[in-house]
């Protein structure tokens, strides 16, 4: 921005020292203004194209809504040294998962990348190609060994403070588990909350661990392991909103079995 305030400046002596010449010809205070209009357009056009170019960077990171084969919530991180890096968790992965890769700009300005992601069920690879939006969004589409995807990213990183005690019920096939835990801010990825706790049902009271990840927009994905007393154990995936006090949350789900559930929590 300072060397259009530079420009500006030079532009301005210039017009000043032919300010008398100008002016012995007729019409000249309308000559004047209409190069004074002229030069001053240049340098707003030259502002508008920097702030572009600044609105238009990946560098950074970016909150990703996955969509397609799979839902989830994800975040990206773009460095100047072309790599990579991101994790997140995924409503069928079953717990969270990473990603890391090299990337650049196309000829068209978008951001093309290739990856490896890694979770507990085992690793895929993919690319994608990010196409910039309005309002400093990026839509990014897909193609994987593990399905293809659709992220909708934008730079929002704010989000909700979810620690406290909380009580919840677990649906599923038609029974009910009564559970109640703690959830806690994680301190090794921010928007990620550790959950721990204890629940009791059909098959007797169990241990409960897990984590949920959350977004600025109230979206929630997470997942908890039942260890039950006996040493059997089931993990539950689950995703959905938040409500706008972030104080209860009524998730949708599947465990490991592929039985489907239903998951109502309420803070306390």
């Amino acid at each position: 921005m300072a060397h259009l305030f530079a420009w500006a400046a030079f532009f301005r002596l210039l017009f000043a020292g032919y300010g008398n010449l100008i002016s012995a010809n007729q019409g000249g205070f309308f000559m004047k203004r209409w190069f004074l209009a002229a030069v001053y357009g240049v340098i707003i056009f030259s502002a508008m194209q920097s702030g572009w170019a600044q609105t238009n960077t990946v560098l950074g990171t970016w909150r990703v809504d996955i969509t397609g084969r799979d839902k989830g919530i994800a975040y990206l991180t773009f460095t100047n040294d072309l790599t990579m890096t991101g994790w997140g968790i995924k409503l069928r992965s079953a717990g969270p998962f990473t990603m890391a890769g090299t990337w650049d700009l196309d000829s068209n300005g978008d951001v093309v990348c290739g990856y490896t992601e890694a979770a507990a069920g085992g690793a895929a690879s993919g690319h994608f190609v990010g196409h910039f939006k309005s309002h400093g969004r990026l839509l990014i589409k897909t193609d994987a060994t593990n399905g293809r995807f659709n992220f909708s990213s934008d730079n929002g990183l704010a989000f909700p403070d979810l620690h406290g005690t909380w009580i919840g019920n677990v649906i599923k096939g038609g029974f009910s588990n009564f559970e109640t835990f703690i959830i806690a801010a994680s301190t090794n990825e921010p928007n990620l909350f550790t959950l721990s706790g204890n629940g009791l049902g059909p098959e007797g009271a169990y241990s409960v661990t897990g984590a949920i990840l959350v977004d600025s927009h109230q979206r929630a994905y997470g997942y908890d392991i039942e260890q039950i007393e006996d040493g059997g154990s089931v993990t539950n995936s689950f995703g959905g909103r938040l409500n706008k006090r972030a104080d209860s949350a009524d998730f949708k789900g599947v465990d490991d079995k592929g039985h489907s559930l239903r998951i109502k929590i309420t803070r306390q």
